[in-house]
């Protein structure tokens, strides 16, 4: 298994997105390379996205209750 850990594809593919963008960081934050501000802000983007991405295919389904007694 790549990544050790069981998701499906579009937490798969966000997760390999971020991973990617976290590496890729360091390198475009450095003074001495010349990097769009809005590519700065995009791979930021990139690795915020990650959490919502595994929380929403992680969540249970809601519990429904009647309380209509």
């Amino acid at each position: 298994m790549r990544n050790s850990l069981y998701l499906d594809k579009d937490p798969r593919a966000a997760l390999d997105k971020a991973w990617m963008a976290f590496v890729r960081h360091p390198t475009i934050m450095r003074a001495e390379v010349r990097v769009p501000a809005e590519d700065v802000i995009k791979n930021f983007d990139e690795i915020r996205a990650l959490p919502r991405v595994l929380e929403d295919a992680m969540a249970l389904p809601a519990i429904k209750l009647d309380l209509s007694d």
